[in-house]
């Protein structure tokens, strides 16, 4: 990947977990607000979401290719499925994956 292209996808974070957010209940707003890097995230139906959800898997299939090059692996969504011929092979690919 191009350096410009990982540097604006680390902008694009970073300004997603700058953001302030009004905590709805019942489809009703509250007064409570949500600040915080771990409270905020990128919310649901951003395109941001489904680009790095994306991206997460291409970086998960290369990483399965690095350490298992012989391993079959699939991504449907957020779930991920790896079929090896050995448990070294899975397990080096679990690795990979933490």
């Amino acid at each position: 990947a191009d350096v410009l292209e990982i540097n604006a996808c680390k902008v694009a974070l970073a300004n997603c977990s700058k953001l302030a957010r009004l905590l709805f209940v019942d489809g009703q707003p509250s007064e409570l607000w949500l600040h915080g890097e771990g409270i905020c995230g990128i919310p649901q139906g951003c395109p941001l979401a489904c680009f790095f959800c994306n991206l997460a898997a291409v970086a998960w299939h290369e990483a399965c290719n690095r350490v298992a090059p012989a391993a079959q692996h699939y991504t449907i969504l957020d779930d991920r499925l790896a079929v090896a011929e050995s448990w070294n092979s899975l397990e080096s690919i679990l690795h990979a994956t933490n």
